[in-house]
């Protein structure tokens, strides 16, 4: 009887059991948000790493062709599906950065002599939805490398298809796709480093624009993606242009781009013409938000924060 007392003695009780599951759950919920943070970090440092990777390509154009790379390249046709508006036959930025990406063989996979393929056209302006019917550049528009993509931003498109990073349009809310802006790219430019009279240091080259957008309430819900890799509409995708918005503003109605926009908590990662890296605050002055964006306004001189 004794022996069997001990036996029992060695269990443990219900109470007990409870006990230890409660400490459990509460250190899980303790280190469940410093675990979260350390991913966000992770995160955040490679999104960064991406945007360094595209600056020091964009140098690298720069040497070799003593010019910036340009917004996009017009391609006049009528074989798309939307005729009567030709600009829509543009081949974005990312596509002729990329020999400096380490991805010279997906360049040369493609003809830029007719337009750009996109599985989602995503126009709301227009009222322009699905694909392109020009399928010449199929497989080479759905092989964007990695280096396009933000790890934080939760996809809304293809991975291989659609792009998180814009480059600097201006201050202008519209349209560089079309025409000569205030930035550092826009169609068919070619403008230099010692273009920027503003200087290096105080000019944005590349902003994060999140591959899909949130609209006004008022606008309905939006969820198809409006940054294709390579392809560029007159909503002016891959461009992010000051005065249609602060960085995570308010997206403006029947708008789907040009907004500085992060899924990284309190702002934006930007790079500026140096090749330095910066982390843009939300809150930062609209005064000194906007003058970043010329190459050539005259401001005084005013630095935007750091990385």
């Amino acid at each position: 009887m004794s022996e069997l007392r001990t036996i029992r003695s060695r269990g443990f009780t219900l109470i007990e059991l409870l006990v230890v599951i409660a400490i459990i759950a509460t250190l899980v919920a303790l280190l469940l948000p410093a675990v979260q943070q350390a991913r966000e970090a992770a995160r955040r440092s490679q999104c960064s790493n991406n945007m360094k990777q595209l600056s020091l390509a964009m140098h690298n154009y720069h040497d070799t062709f003593k010019c910036l790379v340009m917004g996009n390249r017009y391609i006049p046709t009528t074989t798309y599906r939307y005729p009567h508006y030709n600009n829509d036959n543009s081949w974005g930025w990312a596509t002729f950065l990329l020999p400096y990406l380490e991805a010279g063989n997906l360049y040369d996979q493609f003809n830029l002599n007719v337009a750009p393929y996109s599985s989602e056209i995503g126009n709301n302006y227009f009222n322009k939805y699905g694909p392109s019917l020009v399928t010449t550049n199929k497989a080479a528009c759905q092989s964007m490398p990695s280096v396009l993509v933000c790890p934080t931003a939760p996809r809304k498109g293809p991975a291989n298809e659609y792009k998180d990073y814009g480059i600097n349009g201006g201050r202008e809310i519209c349209c560089p796709e079309r025409s000569a802006r205030s930035g550092i790219a826009d169609m068919n430019s070619s403008y230099k480093f010692s273009d920027i009279n503003d200087g290096l240091t105080n000019t944005f080259l590349f902003l994060e624009q999140r591959h899909w957008a949130d609209l006004l309430p008022s606008d309905g819900a939006y969820d198809k993606p409006v940054n294709p890799f390579v392809w560029v509409i007159e909503q002016s995708n891959g461009y992010v242009t000051g005065e249609m918005g602060m960085p995570n503003g308010p997206q403006p109605a029947r708008s789907t781009g040009r907004i500085a926009r992060s899924s990284h908590h309190g702002g934006v990662i930007t790079t500026f013409c140096d090749g330095h890296v910066s982390f843009i605050s939300d809150n930062i002055s609209t005064e000194v938000y906007l003058s970043t964006f010329t190459r050539s306004g005259g401001e005084v001189s005013q630095s935007a924060g750091n990385f």
